[in-house]
């Protein structure tokens, strides 16, 4: 039995001690949580001053950007009235990046002047181009017959033509076409 009353003292010594470093850990944690609260208190006067401070510039800003307008509005009329003073030969006229992207605006309208004007020239080629095929078939009787004028071949005979077939005609159209060739430019 005293075995046993020793290992009860024992563990009551054991739980003091434990009982008093928790109370320890206890108290240095309470105190913390008291630093902490009264740290956040203060942040929050904090922040409600910047709030107060932030709101109170933001109606600054406001008033002195109206101000800016109106001062604005001031000098354009000021200046329209002094421009409606001066002669013409004295007025400010083109600032230099007014006049440069005047200039640039004129040279972009050239350049699509030019490409519209090839886009033209090529579509007008093209219809040549047809035209002369349709007209070519159609009165190549008529090439045919002036064709002698422009080659140096002696005239060919109606019943020879009829005998070779189409490679004399194509050749005579070939000729023909050559006598058309100052509208190919391609």
């Amino acid at each position: 039995m005293g075995r046993e009353v020793e290992n009860l003292i024992k563990e009551n010594t054991e739980l003091l001690e434990t009982k008093n470093a928790l109370n320890i850990v206890k108290n240095d944690l309470i105190a913390r949580v008291d630093e902490l609260s009264s740290e956040q208190d203060i942040l929050r006067e904090e922040i409600r001053s910047l709030e107060m401070v932030r709101s109170k510039m933001s109606e600054r800003i406001k008033e002195l950007e109206s101000e800016v307008r109106d001062l604005k509005d001031k000098l354009e009329t000021r200046s329209e009235d002094d421009q409606e003073d001066l002669p013409m030969a004295q007025r400010k006229r083109f600032t230099r990046l007014e006049m440069a992207r005047v200039l640039l605006e004129r040279n972009q309208y050239k350049e699509k002047l030019m490409e519209l004007q090839e886009a033209v020239k090529w579509t007008e080629m093209q219809r040549a181009k047809r035209l002369n095929a349709v007209n070519s078939k159609k009165s190549s009787g008529i090439w045919e017959f002036f064709s002698g004028l422009f080659m140096h071949e002696p005239p060919h005979n109606s019943n020879r033509r009829r005998k070779t077939g189409g490679n004399e005609r194509d050749a005579l159209r070939l000729s023909s076409a050559k006598t058309i060739d100052f509208l190919d430019t391609d």
